[in-house]
């Protein structure tokens, strides 16, 4: 499983696209410091919000091509059913392309987090002990966010055995679903059901403003039960969905 690993992470790894993305990723970072620069009076809490505003737009991209890149690439070129055929477990294949996807979006969250750093210092913000907190656990947040999408939507490409439909889940996951809840904020499901608490990125999000209160323990807890419901779970499902995946050798 470890040389699968490594072939997938060095596969990864020489992608232009993946290289491109980033460095516009990182130009985007520095044209939102520098525009808020430019329009508000410029200080740490300014350019926390900077900062705010661009990382989940970035996730929301990084997302898509580690989903492509490490699933969708595999299940096109049919190079999972060599390795099955060579003895690995289904198992185990599926824990590899999680570990893929966790080492791959470490890696991207954390040269954003170098340069988020980077830029802090060349701008002058001077951020505060709690605004930077407030930043650095937004990358956190944005790369726990991103696993979580990336595994429920890997879930649906095991199942139905389509790369468009899986991207389309994780699409609905980061844009459309959120903005569905603000549409009907009023809506008895929203308002007095409040189903919206239950979906992962609420959960990610009032874990961050636990954190950033001085409230770890709650933020951890639903840190956990986050992981539990939209990754551990998932990873046994495809697990179990892809033990009975018809496949020809």
């Amino acid at each position: 499983m470890r040389r699968l690993i490594s072939a997938d992470i060095n596969r990864i790894m020489h992608k232009k696209l993946l290289w491109v993305c980033l460095g516009l990723g990182i130009l985007l970072l520095g044209a939102a410091a520098l525009g808020f620069k430019v329009a508000f009076v410029w200080d740490g809490s300014i350019f926390a919000y900077a900062m705010s505003f661009a990382i989940p737009f970035l996730e929301f991209i990084f997302g898509i091509l580690t989903l492509v890149y490490v699933y969708g690439e595999e299940l096109r070129s049919m190079t999972m059913i060599t390795a099955i055929g060579r003895g690995l477990t289904r198992e185990k294949l599926i824990l590899a392309k999680f570990l893929d996807t966790v080492i791959i979006s470490v890696m991207i969250n954390g040269v954003m987090a170098l340069f988020i750093f980077i830029f802090q210092l060349i701008s002058g913000a001077n951020m505060t002990q709690g605004q930077g907190t407030l930043v650095y656990l937004t990358v956190f947040t944005g790369l726990y966010r991103t696993l979580g999408y990336l595994t429920t939507s890997a879930l649906f490409l095991f199942i139905t055995w389509s790369i468009p439909l899986s991207v389309l889940v994780y699409s609905a996951f980061n844009l459309l679903i959120p903005t569905a809840f603000l549409l009907f904020t009023d809506s008895t499901a929203v308002a007095v059901l409040h189903i919206d608490r239950y979906y992962f990125g609420s959960i990610a999000g009032m874990a961050l403003t636990d954190f950033v209160l001085g409230l770890p323990a709650e933020g951890a807890a639903l840190y956990l039960t986050g992981f539990l419901a939209y990754i551990f779970l998932p990873l046994i499902l495809m697990m179990l969905v892809f033990r009975k995946k018809e496949l020809d050798f």
